[in-house]
């Protein structure tokens, strides 16, 4: 499986804008898929690396069937960084554009374009 920053950005996204204070989201209940088993494994694998970047804070994992289950909780002072720098369409459509041009990403990369092209924004 290929990292796709496009399904980790609409992820964030998701829980930002479904996430009560509080609350809780189970992962096999959000609606960025289209309800197969390899599309549910697809983003489990990506909450798993919203996790390990401490974007997100989760209970661990419950085994159903093979498909980890994750119960989402919050999202990170990190996480917001990465929802604030790369929410906007035209920051993050500069972003991929820069990160074709490097051959690759890794998200701290990926937010450090993206604070870049803010930051010159705001000087125009």
């Amino acid at each position: 499986m290929k990292r796709d920053l496009d399904l980790l950005r609409d992820i964030m996204i998701y829980l930002e804008e479904n996430l009560a204070p509080g609350g809780n989201i189970q992962s096999n209940d959000i609606s960025l898929y289209d309800g197969s088993d390899e599309e549910y494994k697809k983003l489990s694998e990506h909450i798993k690396l919203l996790i390990e970047d401490g974007l997100i804070e989760t209970s661990k994992p419950v085994v159903m069937k093979g498909f980890a289950i994750f119960m989402i909780f919050r999202i990170t002072s990190k996480g917001h960084d990465f929802l604030d720098a790369l929410r906007n369409d035209t920051v993050w459509n500069n972003t991929k554009e820069k990160m074709k041009e490097i051959g690759g990403f890794t998200l701290g990369i990926a937010l450090d374009i993206a604070k870049g092209y803010m930051a010159k924004l705001i000087n125009q």
